[in-house]
């Protein structure tokens, strides 16, 4: 009877560690408070510039004279709706992951405008690749909705937290 009771106190035991140590779960933290896994979604792309690197953080674009839904291009027109943000540099010609989806701190801002958390994010119409951030009141401006929101405040250029909602 011993030996069945610890085997089965046992048994219970790794279930109940299973239960709350599950990283399948999305934007799930750990028995500490320690981010675990977080909601993101990636497609693949394809450097389609002719002579340029892209960089990781960059919102691209759909390359309209290559008609095949795979390459990318960089663009400074704030009224064209981003494909994806880069998560890593593609040279001319290579192949990578995109994201569409989800948490970033890699997102590339442009310091043209004011930036402060929970604004609206869309391309820069000043620095190619680059992000603003918009007031919501004047989002409706920009002629699609925004990619994502701001979750930094920033006074100067570079990467910055963001939620992006892409799809």
């Amino acid at each position: 009877m011993k030996k069945i009771l610890m085997i089965l106190l046992f048994v219970l035991s790794i279930s109940a560690y299973a239960v709350i140590n599950d990283p399948g779960q999305s934007n799930s933290v750990d028995n500490t408070g320690t981010i675990v896994k977080q909601d993101v979604m990636f497609i693949s792309v394809l450097n389609s510039e002719a002579t340029a690197t892209l960089t990781a953080g960059q919102l691209v674009v759909a390359d309209l004279t290559d008609d095949n839904g795979f390459g990318v291009v960089s663009s400074s027109v704030s009224t064209v709706r981003p494909m994806c943000m880069l998560i890593q540099d593609l040279a001319v010609g290579a192949k990578g992951r995109c994201q569409v989806y989800g948490y970033t701190d890699i997102l590339l801002f442009d310091a043209s405008t004011t930036a402060s958390a929970g604004e609206k994010i869309f391309v820069s119409g000043a620095n190619a690749g680059y992000s603003v951030y918009v007031a919501p009141a004047t989002a409706g401006a920009y002629g699609y909705p925004s990619v994502g929101d701001a979750l930094d405040a920033s006074a100067a250029s570079g990467a910055v937290e963001a939620y992006l909602r892409l799809l």
